[in-house]
């Protein structure tokens, strides 16, 4: 049987390599299959079967029976490094690479930041100059800023009351939801301006509308360019429909799933808030900017597992807010 095991990089500041092969001098726990875990890597001893890498020289430490993959190990700590600190794991058994999802934090008080709020006031308001809640922020901006910035610190922000309306959509009855201008409006583009780049990091490159830039002309582009240079790789299809998606979102996965991108507990209570602000535990509010983002981040752990675990060459996903679909091209 051949040797496996895993390189996990845990901190840009301190590699956190775990030692592999336990201790030759413990009967029980000896060989290339037990983990050695409560050594620092600046432990040198060579009862570790597998100490693969000293975190100050980076280089492989002797002994090692796995030295004839140091190029291997080397060039993924490279790529750790300039990953930001973004969890590697590496099994040399497979030569399959796994990557954990980096959580982010000190995030809220970059929303509750007034300059924010001023921006996100100015992209609320495109196109709705007109509006009388508009006109009313617009005539005391400091006043009225300054009351939501107060309500996010002091966590005093409740989701307001929806409007709710029925629209016929090419053939699709679908009910939507709207909020007041403020404080609602505003808060979820100061939301979004902050963790939007985070959620695009967690998209693959094909996952489509509701993504600046990634709208249904793109998606076509990159279908038909995929069709004219693989001719006998896109001969079939297999085409998905999320039947109902955004009324069958769950409330408590959508939850959990921003609880493993983000550790600011200050943001995820107000994540909570909005997910919430409806009734029952599924389905998120069609008309909801912030619904958008979620809907594509509730999916995006599928389209990853289509890409890096089952190895679907050509995967296209399309989602806007009339038909949920997914695009799967079988190679």
């Amino acid at each position: 049987m051949g040797e496996r095991f895993l390189i996990c990089l845990c901190s840009k500041k301190d590699f956190l390599i775990t030692h592999l092969g336990g201790k030759w001098n413990n009967s029980s726990k000896t060989g290339t299959f037990y983990w050695n875990l409560n050594n620092a890597t600046s432990n040198r001893n060579r009862n570790i079967s597998s100490h693969l890498v000293n975190a100050n020289k980076c280089e492989i430490s002797s002994p090692c029976h796995l030295a004839k993959y140091k190029n291997t190990i080397l060039n993924y700590i490279s790529k750790f490094e300039k990953s930001k600190g973004e969890s590697l794991v590496y099994s040399l058994h497979t030569k399959r690479k796994f990557r954990f999802m980096k959580r982010y934090g000190n995030l809220y008080e970059q929303i509750c930041d007034i300059d924010n709020l001023k921006l996100a006031h100015k992209n609320a308001q495109k196109g709705k100059g007109w509006y009388q809640e508009v006109k009313m922020v617009n005539s005391n901006p400091d006043y009225y800023l300054g009351i939501l910035q107060d309500m996010l610190i002091n966590k005093t922000y409740r989701t307001s009351e929806y409007e709710t309306f029925m629209k016929n959509d090419t053939g699709k009855v679908r009910k939507i939801y709207k909020l007041p201008y403020f404080p609602d409006r505003i808060c979820q583009w100061a939301i979004l301006q902050v963790i939007e780049p985070i959620l695009l990091k967690n998209f693959i490159a094909d996952t489509y509308s509701a993504i600046p830039g990634r709208g249904i002309h793109k998606a076509l582009e990159r279908v038909e360019k995929a069709i004219q240079n693989d001719v006998v790789g896109t001969q079939y299809c297999l085409k998905l429909d999320a039947k109902k998606y955004y009324p069958s979102i769950n409330h408590d996965i959508l939850k959990n799933k921003y609880r493993r991108l983000f550790k600011d507990k200050d943001l995820i209570w107000l994540l909570d808030e909005i997910i919430d602000s409806t009734l029952g535990d599924t389905g998120i509010p069609i008309g909801n900017y912030i619904s958008q983002y979620s809907g594509n981040f509730y999916f995006s752990e599928f389209d990853h597992w289509i890409k890096e675990t089952k190895h679907v060459k050509y995967y296209f996903r399309y989602m806007d807010d009339s038909a949920p679909r997914t695009y799967i091209q079988v190679a």
